[in-house]
């Protein structure tokens, strides 16, 4: 039987594209081109322990560490300290709205840039602008994925803790640029200042969507497994069981993620007739 694939159309993942200019989409590390210090890592402990205004001002100070997201990448203690501190933030009435919502691209931002994430987020685009039409999920996955998980795919194997925690990344950062586009609603725009640009977070917010739309036939089957077994069926088989489905378009986005993608200037119109 041959391997039904899971099918997109084009525009909803090309549509990053058109979010700036071509030459400029995904040339650099949006996270660490946005300028983020010169001041260490705090202690899980020492952020725990300040109120969030304050956390917040010692983590946005400390992201422009080079060693920051490396460090973060290492200790999840800390990690988990600083997203608990960040989405705090997010919800403090007293910080201004701006740091609010400058909060929760900052954790999102955490999610994505310490797993594999963030390499899939570098590697998409030379996968997209070759093709037009629709794109078999499973097959873009598999190309974009970092070679730590590639070196991994083995007929019938298990989902690496890798891929897992990729998978999980972009699930909880989609949930944050969620909550990002819905505060920031039908007026579409995002704090002037802010470390990450509009079309920034609309590119990350996009992929972020589009990965965490794919579904397990089998509730009882996490997403990353059902994925990774789709990409690494037995040896013999064409297909997994269960399979993952998928149903977005550039037509039916949600609220939140449209907004956010407004704010970069994007036309929506437009793109939906771009396949």
């Amino acid at each position: 039987m041959n391997r039904k694939p899971i099918l997109l159309p084009a525009s909803i993942l090309i549509a990053v594209l058109f979010l700036v200019s071509c030459d400029q989409m995904f040339t650099m590390n949006v996270f660490k081109a946005a300028g983020l210090g010169q001041v260490g890592v705090s202690s899980a402990d020492e952020i725990g322990s300040m109120s969030s205004a304050d956390a917040f001002t010692a983590i946005n100070d400390a992201a422009s560490s080079p060693k920051f997201f490396e460090t973060l990448e290492g200790d999840s203690a800390v990690k988990n300290a600083y997203l608990d501190k960040l989405l705090a933030a997010a919800s403090d009435s007293s910080l201004p709205k701006a740091e609010q919502e400058q909060a929760l691209v900052l954790a999102a931002s955490i999610e994505l840039e310490t797993t594999a994430a963030s390499t899939v987020v570098s590697n998409i685009v030379s996968s997209l602008t070759s093709g037009t039409g629709n794109i078999d999920v499973e097959e873009t996955i598999k190309s974009i994925m970092p070679t730590e998980i590639t070196s991994q795919m083995r007929p019938g194997s298990p989902a690496p803790a890798e891929f897992t925690e990729m998978i999980e990344a972009f699930s909880n950062a989609n949930r944050i640029y969620t909550d990002l586009g819905t505060r920031i609603g039908a007026d579409a725009s995002l704090p002037s200042g802010s470390a990450t640009s509009a079309g920034d977070v609309a590119q990350l917010a996009l992929v972020s969507y589009v990965v965490s739309s794919v579904e397990s036939t089998d509730p009882s089957v996490s997403v990353a497994d059902a994925l990774w077994a789709a990409m690494n069926p037995p040896v013999g088989q064409t297909s997994s069981s269960p399979g993952i489905t998928t149903n977005i378009s550039i037509d039916n986005l949600p609220p939140a993620q449209a907004n956010l993608l407004s704010a970069a200037g994007l036309d929506l119109a437009s793109l939906s007739g771009a396949n």
